[in-house]
């Protein structure tokens, strides 16, 4: 058997599978939401070669069902897992954080952190920031995460005279960053589900995130996190002042965030249900 989480690794499988009548078992994790052309290659690919098709969110299977060359059989919903045990999670409480970090214990800190990519949208997030800061002036955005280069002096450009937004690029001390942090915003104009959003959630910080389909599949508006249409700045604003404005809701979807992923999105039990699926494929 044979399972890949590649286009490229999962094509060269395919074919040395079929030109050399190996009869090996084909599996592919699918990772992205992504238009699957119906052409004679494809057809093939997925219809033949492909013995079964690995959708980490709702949203992969939308997209793989929408081809109309995939059969339902082949497609198995097994949603991320983090491994939680194994994930730092910053013990010394947010005043340490603050303190190594030097950030005042009266700022209001909003953090984005994933990589710099114009699919995450973070323009919306730095314009949004500023909107909230006129009012909440102790307001403070840290961007973390390195990328595109150029986007980040667009974001630069935006913020520029303003003491509100501060790029950290990329950091090792995420999970201090993440204690120091009130609220977390991921404003993805698209996502196949978001890993990001989770270590915050299993952080235990306040959590917002756009509309995009692969949220879906973990983030309820108003139960475990907050969302918003995506690209609307001001929709995502309104969201930021919500949250500092209403600190029951704040603990409230910090608490229920953290108990999403501790009973739903752990490793173990990806890793379980992946095991399912071979013994599934093995068996026949």
């Amino acid at each position: 058997m044979v399972h890949s989480n590649a286009s490229f690794d999962t094509w060269t499988s395919a074919l040395a599978i079929s030109r050399y009548r190996l009869g090996v078992p084909l599996i592919r994790t699918k990772h992205n939401v992504k238009r699957i052309r119906t052409n004679w290659t494809n057809r093939w690919y997925y219809g033949k070669a492909i013995n079964h098709l690995i959708a980490p969110s709702h949203a992969v299977v939308e997209d793989l069902q929408r081809s109309e060359i995939i059969s339902n059989e082949k497609i198995n919903y097994i949603p991320y897992g983090i491994p939680i045990d194994k994930i730092e999670i910053y013990r010394n409480g947010r005043s340490d954080a603050r303190r190594a970090l030097e950030i005042p214990d009266d700022a209001e800190v909003v953090a984005y952190i994933s990589r710099l990519t114009r699919r995450k949208d973070p323009a919306t997030l730095v314009r949004a920031a500023l909107q909230v800061a006129k009012t909440r002036p102790n307001l403070r955005l840290l961007v973390v995460g390195g990328g595109d280069a150029g986007l980040r002096a667009e974001l630069e450009d935006i913020a520029a005279g303003s003491s509100v937004v501060e790029f950290w690029g990329h950091r090792d001390d995420v999970p201090r960053i993440l204690a120091a942090t009130d609220i977390f915003v991921l404003p993805s104009l698209t996502e196949a589900f978001g890993l990001a959003p989770l270590e915050a959630m299993l952080q235990g910080v306040a959590t917002i995130v756009s509309d995009a389909e692969g949220f879906r599949d973990f983030v309820e508006d108003g139960i475990n996190g907050l969302v918003f249409p995506k690209g609307d700045i001001a929709a995502l604003a309104h969201a930021i002042e919500r949250v500092f404005s209403d600190v029951e809701l704040r603990n409230k979807i910090a608490v229920a965030g953290e108990c999403t992923v501790r009973e739903r999105f752990f490793a173990e039990r990806m890793v379980d249900d992946i095991e399912k699926l071979y013994c599934r494929v093995l068996d026949k």
